[in-house]
């Protein structure tokens, strides 16, 4: 049922009087594109002078319509800067801007088809859970049975119902961080942001919330973007990702390509991938990387890469192993379930099948 309150979009509410409820977004971005967000060679610099900052270079991206896209990396690689400029918070030194084809850099925050969840959840404590929900659209101007409704339709997408009349605080960090999902989706944007949203909480309330936000954006049915330093957050969650390190994005792709085809060496060490000198994998190219998933360590003798067990790491349903090769390199190997006889010292072969190995040339 939400949904059709998504495909209709602002426009089509109205008050208890029958009038058309205000309309939050320009008609001219009504129209859907396959293409929902272009960011054409964005830069921004802070400061001036010898103590001028660049926190973006050069950056370009296209984001589809009713994806889940993230932009990964590293802390200060420039993500949330690039968040808060697609939110308007923040305004690029060069490049452009658009939303559904229309350059939005004139457009002030309020003035655009697009929310944010910060880390911080910023609710209001003294307001119960359905006033939270409904704060974005008593301010635009609706009231009444069509608030109501709306927020009646959110709780379920977030699967709140019955919470309504509660105060946000005694609420779980979940729960506190689903309110915020229904206050910023009750308006009906075109573009969800999400900066570090899973942050804050423990590490199963983290991957329980990874499945309910790519349910809620499945069934909402619009754009989320994504901002986290968490490899496996990315790739549980997105259709596409953006790896981001120095202000630059250096490989867009969906999560198989990310993570099994990265495209230079910071990209495969980011994530966890071992990272060697061609020449020790029989290589022309200078590097190649190798998933530790990959790596089959054999007893002592066989063929492969020689080299002794310096430390394990047990993980429940994998211990990783990390091993010194002869020639002075080290490699990662996962080993399911317990690592037993691989005690730190022990003499092993690592076997690397030649289908698993990625060529790279930087």
């Amino acid at each position: 049922m939400w949904r059709s309150w998504f495909a209709k979009g602002p426009a089509a509410w109205r008050d208890d009087d029958g009038t058309p409820a205000p309309v939050l977004v320009p008609a001219a971005l009504e129209t859907p594109a396959e293409t929902l967000v272009e960011i054409r060679a964005v830069s921004k610099v802070f400061g001036t002078g010898a103590g001028a900052v660049k926190a973006l270079d050069d950056v370009s991206l296209a984001i589809k319509a009713n994806a889940f896209f993230t932009l990964l990396g590293p802390s200060g690689c420039g993500k949330s800067t690039l968040l808060r400029m697609i939110a308007g918070f923040e305004h690029p030194s060069q490049g452009t801007i658009r939303l559904a084809g229309r350059d939005i850099l004139a457009d002030p925050p309020h003035r655009r088809p697009v929310n944010i969840v910060f880390q911080s959840y910023a609710l209001f404590p003294h307001l119960s859970v359905a006033r939270n929900v409904a704060f974005g659209l008593e301010r635009l101007g609706h009231r009444g049975a069509a608030v109501a409704a709306r927020v009646e339709a959110m709780l379920r997408l977030v699967r709140l119902e019955g919470f309504g009349a509660r105060r946000p605080d005694p609420l779980s960090g979940g729960q506190q961080q689903r309110v915020a999902l229904a206050r910023a989706l009750a308006p009906g944007p075109k573009l969800l942001l999400l900066d570090e949203p899973l942050s804050a909480l423990d590490v199963k309330l983290r991957q329980d919330m990874r499945v309910e936000l790519k349910r809620i954006q499945r069934e909402a049915g619009i754009t989320f973007v994504l901002v986290t330093h968490d490899q496996e957050e990315a790739l549980s969650l997105s259709a596409e990702i953006a790896v981001m390190r120095a202000g630059r994005v250096l490989q867009t792709g969906t999560p198989g390509d990310i993570h099994g085809r990265p495209a230079c060496r910071f990209v495969a060490d980011f994530m966890g991938g071992n990272v060697l000198r061609g020449g020790t994998l029989g290589l022309a190219a200078p590097f190649a990387a190798v998933r530790p998933e990959d790596v089959d360590l054999r007893p002592e003798g066989g063929p492969g890469l020689a080299g002794h067990v310096i430390e394990t790491t047990y993980l429940g349903a994998r211990t990783t192993c990390l091993v010194g090769l002869d020639g002075g390199e080290t490699i990662v190997a996962d080993v399911s379930g317990p690592a037993a006889g691989l005690e730190p010292g022990r003499r092993v072969v690592c076997h690397v099948p030649p289908a698993a190995v990625v060529a790279l040339d930087a």
